[in-house]
């Protein structure tokens, strides 16, 4: 019985420390880079929150954004950046945007000083984070 206890412990911590996702609030300081055709540059400031119980390191990011369910453009994280625990934090995005129906669709919500507008921001992809010595994808 010890035994079976024991090579059940360890399994149990492992699986009990696997980081919870990290949770999109807002952006700010949207700046446009590169104006062109087909496509542009944005760069901004996004919002978020890390619901884990420690500190992370986010190494990379590179995901495809949606608003209101329509494909923008690639979001990419070049640099590295430290997310604290419990808390929200700033992650520094380059933007490529295909230049059409969406953007101008995203361009004139943003121009609008509505309140009732909002937004389904949906990002799909891949982020490296790391935990001490252990790298999460």
């Amino acid at each position: 019985m010890k035994k079976c206890l024991l090579l059940l412990l360890p399994i149990v911590i492992l699986l009990s420390c696997k980081p919870k996702g990290l949770e999109y609030l807002s952006f700010e300081n949207l700046q446009v880079v590169k104006l062109g055709f087909p496509n542009s540059t944005l760069k901004l400031d996004v919002i978020c929150y890390n619901p884990n119980k420690f500190a992370l390191s986010l190494n990379a990011l590179e995901s495809d954004v949606y608003i209101n369910q329509e494909y923008l453009g690639k979001a990419i994280l070049d640099s590295s950046i430290s997310v604290p625990r419990k808390d929200t934090f700033l992650i520094p995005v380059k933007l490529d945007v295909k230049v059409g129906g969406t953007l101008t669709s995203l361009l004139k919500l943003i121009s609008d000083k509505s309140d009732s507008t909002t937004l389904l921001i949906k990002l799909a992809g891949k982020a490296k984070l790391r935990k001490g010595g252990i790298a999460v994808d």
